[in-house]
Order: structure tokens, then sequence, then C-alpha cells
């Protein structure tokens, strides 16, 4: 038994046996066992040359986006992928009539930045219709965000996102009816003063 400087039991041992096969037929019989409420977990010791490694996580440098606005455009989608690192290609997909299928690949020089842009893009509303807003005070519930931005045109009920416990995250996605009326909100509300707080509003 393998014990820590402090006494403790590290939960595993070695066993030594005269012949192999005496070896072999403990394996068979006490693996997957119970002993004193624990599993038991018995194999052949190998030295650390003869285990085999460990299957590194496999890496990827392409992100593939669907269920966009086909109204958004390649640098819009290169401003937005920009901020996770350097991309080498941003790809829409088209139809035959040059219009947008609705997805797009982007291709990253690592991954890492490419697993970034996944883990922040991921369910978020992506398109040039759509707002992101943050940096918001508690108090602003659904309807005095609806007040703040319905002035700019149609926009479907804006819904602030809260905590489990009830409390607004101070952000909220915001969609539009069209391109130009997302695009004169972002300049008329972007890093103004709204119920004590600064607004950050960016494109989705």
């Amino acid at each position: 038994m393998i014990i820590e400087e402090n006494g403790r039991s590290k939960e595993f041992g070695f066993v030594q046996f005269e012949l192999e096969e005496f070896a072999h037929a403990a394996i068979k019989s006490l693996h997957g066992t119970m002993l004193e409420g624990r599993k038991l977990y018995v194999s052949k010791f190998m030295k650390k040359n003869e285990r085999k490694p460990v299957a590194e996580e496999p890496k990827f440098t392409n992100v593939y986006v669907k269920n966009m606005d086909k109204d958004l455009t390649k640098d819009l989608l290169q401003e937005k992928f920009s901020k996770f690192g350097k991309t080498c290609n941003v790809v829409i997909m088209k139809n035959k009539d040059g219009k947008s299928r609705g997805f797009e690949f982007a291709n990253f020089e690592s991954s890492e930045d490419s697993q970034k842009a996944v883990q922040a893009v991921q369910g978020a509303l992506l398109g040039s219709k759509h707002l992101y807003v943050k940096h918001f005070n508690s108090d602003v519930d659904d309807k005095t965000l609806q007040e703040l931005f319905s002035p700019f045109g149609h926009l479907t009920p804006a819904k602030v996102i809260w905590y489990a416990y009830g409390v607004s995250k101070g952000n909220d996605f915001v969609c539009f009816s069209s391109p130009e009326k997302a695009k004169k909100a972002l300049e008329a509300l972007h890093d103004t003063h709204f119920h004590e707080a600064t607004l950050y509003v960016t494109y989705a």
C-alpha cells in the first residue's frame, strides 16, 4: 500500500507474485469486485515506457457557423471573428444566384483561437440585424430595454438575461427587422449613459 507523508493512503498499491500465472489469476478473480464498499481496479503493472500515451484532444482550426442572417457580410464576419484571433480565411457559402445560404466557415491560424470563437459564438444570435447589449444596471427590465431601442425601428421583444437566482446579468440580445435599423441603434446608443451605467452595444 502506498502511503502519503501525512500517513494517509493514496488508495493504490502493488502486489508481487512468484509466478506470472498467479498474477493473471488474481486479476481475473479480483478486478471489478467490491472491498469495504469500494470497487477494485486490478491490472498488470507497467513501466512508464511501456504505457500507451494518452491520446491528445483533437485540435481544429476551422469553425462552422450556421443559422446566421443571410444579409450578414464577409467584412462583418471577419470583424466578429478577429476578436478571437488571427483568421486565415472567412467564407460565406452562397447559392447559384450569389445569395448567402445562411452558413459559413472561418479558418483560424491556431486551434486555441478557434476554440475561443466556438465558445463565444455558440448559441449567440449572429447577424447584422442582431445587437448585443451589456453593462446596463440590474434595475433595467424587458420593458425598459424595449422602450430604449424601439425608436430605431421594429424589433422582436427584448429579453433581459437573468441569473437563476433572479438577478439581471446586465446583458441582452436585441433583434431588429433590418440591418439599417440595427446600425442606427448601435451608432446612437453605444457608449451612452443609461440608468447610471455606460452601455456597450455591438453586433452580436
